[in-house]
């Protein structure tokens, strides 16, 4: 896979329910935005907790530039529950996370849901 630019266009499939954008932003944590590209695509099971949308990707990675101020949208890396965790309301966490890149487009889908709902996702870059 060849890299665009510092982005990596990924599509969230959620069965019967839609598609959720997002953009790995390579600038933000080069190394661990490279290791999950290689890990794609990936079929999981995610489950939405108070204002985190949590993926869990079950593969463990160190984190660069940890912060635990995250705002809406954005897509983090949390390494202690091995998962991609996307926010739904600006927050300060209590514990410290990646920031890997941003939803982009169908943020309202995630925010809709209420049980644990499959999801695939895919690089589209070529």
């Amino acid at each position: 896979m060849k890299m665009i630019g510092v982005n990596y266009h990924i599509k969230m499939i959620i069965p019967n329910k839609g598609e959720i954008n997002a953009e790995l932003i390579r600038i933000k944590a080069p190394q661990l935005t490279e290791q999950l590209v290689r890990i794609l695509p990936l079929n999981t099971r995610a489950i939405r907790r108070g204002n985190i949308f949590l993926i869990p990707i079950n593969q463990t990675f160190g984190i660069e530039k940890p912060i635990k101020k995250v705002k809406k949208s954005d897509l983090v890396y949390d390494p202690k529950s091995q998962a991609i965790l996307i926010i739904l309301e600006d927050t300060e966490l209590g514990f410290r996370v990646a920031q890997i890149g941003t939803v982009v487009k169908n943020l309202k889908l995630i925010q809709k849901l209420k049980t644990t709902v499959g999801v695939r996702i895919e690089s589209l870059n070529q």
